[in-house]
């Protein structure tokens, strides 16, 4: 029995099928949400990461909820998200911090 939630996402009995946009999350943000998703479900990732990247979520235990499990990954991709944008803002702080440590070693 297949269920569309929306357009985007298929719910079947035992997985729940889904893309993501890679011009909002790349493929290095999928691949981080998919890590750390191993340990509660079986994730398989298909498509082109140019153009649409395919999630297929599939249950690793029968009394798992399709829904709860999709809602997880996307709430990881947020997480990913969010901290590969917060990386990108601190890297020239954190090479200042960095440059200022190295060149006040030098001077002893």
């Amino acid at each position: 029995m297949k269920t569309h939630i929306s357009e985007n996402l298929i719910i079947e009995k035992e997985k729940a099928v889904f893309s993501v946009n890679p011009k909002i999350y790349s493929l290095d943000i999928v691949h981080s949400a998919a890590y750390i998703m191993m340990d509660r479900a079986f994730i398989i990732l298909d498509g082109d990461p140019e153009k649409e990247i395919r999630i297929d979520i599939r249950k690793k235990h029968p009394e798992q909820d399709l829904n709860a499990l999709v809602i997880q990954f996307n709430e990881e991709l947020l997480n990913y998200a969010a901290y590969k944008n917060r990386s990108k803002e601190s890297i020239e702080f954190r090479n200042n911090i960095l440059q200022a440590i190295f060149s006040g070693q030098n001077r002893k």
